[in-house]
């Protein structure tokens, strides 16, 4: 998931780049909780 985010071809800026991880956690919690394998 975090190789999605390293990806990006344009560059973010520190509040950019905090909003894209916070969503990142947020994909990675929904996953925990529902446990997809």
């Amino acid at each position: 998931l975090y190789t999605i985010a390293l990806k990006q071809d344009l560059p973010l800026d520190q509040t950019q780049a905090d909003i894209a991880i916070d969503e990142l956690n947020d994909i990675i919690k929904i996953i925990e909780t529902y446990d997809i394998d």
